[in-house]
């Protein structure tokens, strides 16, 4: 068997947290994207499928290197000072949602009153924009948050494509009133070899 090059086996593994809410059966794309550019390079990445909440403490206690995460969480984060970012890898746009015979939402305005699903992983980065609207379900997935829906216990859903993507054809959202883009990036601590690594992912 070809033994492989010494610069290569010297490198550290890195341990990159990818949620496991977003792809259950998968890596994700945004994991992809990175694994090919820097498997070129000669990187070892170990991909840990977790739970958001948990990868984001784990994270956050230094036991995982790396996680994919929007931006807004490594600035709220108590370990803020030393991380790295990537360029952003995926775009993320919000919508209001609701049932298909009801009038789509156009702002947070349109929200009060209203009982809004939430996917928690969406938490660190859309609580702190929530403050004015008052009945909030947190929900594991998208497809929960439908069927919550469906069974009228929430009036709309605040979620964002490509994750429901797959519901489109049964909700009404307004197209041109995006609730706001969020940006996805490889989040690591600082140190040599993940400064190296955000330099190939130029």
């Amino acid at each position: 068997m070809m033994s492989m090059p010494a610069f290569v086996a010297s490198e550290p593994v890195l341990k990159v947290a990818i949620s496991v809410e977003e792809y259950d059966t998968a890596p994700s794309a945004e994991y992809q994207q990175i694994a090919h550019v820097l498997a070129k390079k000669g990187a070892r990445l170990q991909p840990l499928r977790l739970p958001t909440r948990r990868a984001r403490n784990l994270f956050s206690d230094k036991k995982l290197d790396c996680l994919i995460d929007f931006s807004h969480f490594s600035s709220e984060s108590d370990q803020a000072n030393g991380l790295l970012l990537s360029l952003p890898l995926s775009t993320h746009v919000f919508y209001f949602f609701t049932a298909s015979d009801v009038s789509p939402l156009t702002s947070i305005e349109d929200a009060q009153g209203l009982v809004i699903g939430v996917p928690t992983r969406y938490e660190h980065y859309l609580k702190p924009l929530l403050t004015s609207i008052r009945a909030i379900e947190w929900a594991r997935s998208e497809k929960q948050l439908v069927e919550m829906l469906k069974l009228e216990r929430i009036d709309a859903i605040l979620a964002a494509f490509p994750y429901m993507e797959l519901y489109r054809s049964e909700l009404s959202y307004q197209e041109i009133s995006p609730f706001r883009p969020a940006t996805k990036h490889l989040i690591c601590r600082q140190s040599d070899y993940t400064a190296k690594i955000m330099k190939w992912l130029l």
